[in-house]
């Protein structure tokens, strides 16, 4: 179901980047699924920085680490939330 107020477009997803300051470091708890395919995919696009990621899959670190270059990856999100460094907004999912 499309919303009413966009008229079958993405206008007000597509200013994102131009209204939003996007050199935050984000820390992803959560990186298979709708982080893989949505989430860390619309970082990227619209120029937000994830500088580190957590998940308990290895493959599913493993994967983001290639396809999306984020070079702190952790097996727990109690290690992501431990490490300060660049870190200034975690998400979950």
């Amino acid at each position: 179901m499309t919303d009413p107020r966009s008229n079958g477009n993405l206008a007000s997803i597509q200013a994102l980047a131009t209204l939003t300051k996007t050199d935050y470091g984000i820390g992803s708890v959560g990186l298979g699924g709708v982080a893989a395919w949505g989430n860390l995919p619309a970082y990227r696009k619209y120029g937000f920085r994830v500088v580190a990621g957590a998940a308990p899959r290895e493959e599913a670190r493993d994967a983001a680490r290639d396809r999306f270059g984020i070079a702190k990856i952790y097996g727990t999100y109690q290690e992501l939330l431990a490490d300060p460094s660049e870190l200034n907004c975690r998400w979950t999912w």
